[in-house]
Parts: structure tokens; C-alpha cells; sequence
């Protein structure tokens, strides 16, 4: 069983549309090289590292984000989007 939070609507688009692109923010244990490395590794682009909660925006295809579904230090996976203020 996945120990990664993800809405299950985002899960259920990503497995509908493997080979689509997604934007995504994880929510990870620590900002660090290695896990960089693993994001990466699972075939997916860093675009931003956010250090006050340590989060990577990133960008890959569902099967990619799907990929990390229960890995160790991933917290969350949620999808990006553009954020409006009032």
C-alpha cells in the first residue's frame, strides 16, 4: 500500500494518460542531490526547488509520476498549476 497522498482523480488521469505530460508538485522529505537524482532517474524535469516546504515542481509523464507512488521520502504529489492572487 502507497504511503504517498495523492488525490485520486490525479492518480486515475495519470494512469488514464501514461504517455501525457504532467506538471506536478512533490512533496518530499528534504531538498537534496540525491533526491534530485531520483527524480530525475524516474524520468522526470525539475523545474523549481521550493525550500520553505520541501517541494519539487516538476514535469514528466503519468507513468513518471505514477513511478513514485510509495517511494521513500515522497510525501505527496499534487498537480501544479498557475496560482491567482486576489
Amino acid at each position: 500500500m502507497s504511503t504517498t497522498v495523492i488525490d485520486p482523480r490525479l492518480e486515475q488521469a495519470m494512469q488514464a494518460r501514461r504517455r501525457d505530460e504532467f506538471h506536478l508538485l512533490v512533496r518530499v522529505d528534504a531538498i537534496s542531490a540525491a533526491r534530485q537524482q531520483t527524480l530525475t532517474a524516474c524520468g522526470l524535469t525539475i523545474r523549481r526547488s521550493l525550500s520553505l516546504v520541501p517541494t519539487y515542481a516538476v514535469t514528466g509523464s503519468g507513468a513518471a509520476g505514477l513511478s513514485l507512488l510509495g517511494m521513500p521520502g515522497i510525501q505527496r504529489i499534487e498537480e501544479d498549476g498557475p496560482v491567482y492572487a486576489l
